[in-house]
């Protein structure tokens, strides 16, 4: 008569131990880095995942299977037109959330790197991103067990540019790079005429 009592035992720890580790989808937005200068024709540059493993924790039954340190974060990626999931070749680790800022004004994180390859979820093979290409994004949280524990859903069509839009982007750049080093020249000259008249002017006035 004992067997059938461990067994269901077991069998309720099991289920309690699954349902502890059960993923769970979040909604989370998904963004380019910084806008419009976050598309290229082969590489698109995305937000890191701030605080998408807090929302986990806030939603989790067993908040023990993962600490920040050991935790991952994979990219999976769908292309326009093929139905199959690819992602992307390296696993970042859980950036830092701020409570008060949840996206910082300045991003000093590894932002994510779609492009210019993205692999087959087997490592099977290798796909390049091509230009003018829609690509929709999810993330994916990770134990060190590699233990699915959370995910989003997938983001909005996210396009690259055409190759000559990447051109355009390039004079434009250097277009603004050019400014500020003119600005900081004229900056530098009008400091320097006020620093010179300073001291001319406090020298007349000892006289």
């Amino acid at each position: 008569m004992r067997i059938p009592v461990i067994l269901r035992a077991l069998f309720i720890l099991l289920f309690c131990w699954r349902l502890a580790v059960l993923e769970i989808v979040i909604d989370y937005p998904i963004s380019l880095a910084y806008g419009e200068m976050s598309r290229f024709s082969t590489i698109l540059w995305l937000k890191p995942a701030f605080c998408f493993y807090e929302q986990w924790l806030g939603q989790a039954v067993d908040k023990t299977v993962v600490n920040r340190t050991t935790a991952t974060i994979q990219i999976q990626v769908l292309r326009e037109g093929d139905n199959t999931t690819y992602k992307l070749p390296v696993l970042y680790p859980v950036p830092k959330c701020d409570p008060l800022f949840i996206v910082p004004l300045i991003i000093t994180d590894t932002k994510y790197q779609l492009g210019p390859i993205i692999d087959c979820l087997n490592d099977s093979c290798e796909v390049q991103v091509l230009p003018n290409k829609k690509y929709k994004v999810c993330f994916m949280l990770y134990n060190a067990s590699r233990t699915l524990l959370a995910s989003t859903n997938w983001s909005e069509p996210l396009q690259t540019r055409g190759v000559s839009q990447d051109l355009d982007l390039l004079q434009l750049t250097l277009f603004r790079s050019g400014g500020m080093v003119v600005i900081t020249v004229l900056l530098s000259i009008a400091m320097a005429i006020l620093v010179i008249s300073l001291t001319v002017a406090v020298a007349m006035a000892n006289k």
